[in-house]
């Protein structure tokens, strides 16, 4: 599992910093708002994007039953200040803690790179809490193919930006 995150986390940070994967493709973008794509059609990317943002309002709805299966058993989240937590129990009950319910979210800044069993998306999400201030982090969201097809969150680190 380590080797696994370790891959992912330096494949994220190469294509972060530009190198590796690549920060921005030379393919067209998906849409306006998206840096780039690379390593994968407009349509996958697309349903990556339509997939990102399901996870979101079924975490935002306290929902957690249906966010929690978009997680690799295995997975990792690395939130800021926070130890790592490993699994999708403890990532549920951090969630349980931590997020309330939502009033509505938006995203921009995308980028996504692919390839074969492995996804780095990177974006900025804001978000509405429910009686409060909005709320905008930076991620980086790293997902694994299944066997069966499906994509899984295997890995997110996020910071708040405001």
């Amino acid at each position: 599992m380590f080797n696994r995150f370790a891959a992912a986390l330096l494949t994220g940070l190469l294509f972060v910093a530009g190198a590796g994967l690549g920060a921005r493709a030379q393919q067209p973008a998906v849409d306006a708002d998206v840096l780039g794509t690379q390593g994968l059609s407009d349509d996958e990317a697309n349903g990556i994007k339509t997939m990102i943002e399901a996870w979101t309002k079924d975490l935002l709805a306290d929902n957690l039953a249906a966010w929690d299966k978009y997680w690799a058993d295995d997975a990792v989240l690395a939130p800021p200040g926070e130890d790592r937590l490993v699994g999708k129990a403890d990532i549920t009950a951090f969630a349980k803690k931590n997020f309330g319910s939502g009033s509505g979210f938006s995203f921009d800044n995308w980028s996504i790179a692919g390839r074969d069993d492995l996804t780095v998306i990177t974006n900025t999400v804001t978000w509405q809490p429910t009686g409060g201030d909005s709320q905008t982090y930076n991620q980086m969201i790293v997902l694994r193919r299944e066997s069966g097809g499906d994509w899984r969150v295997q890995s997110v680190l996020y910071t708040k930006t405001r």
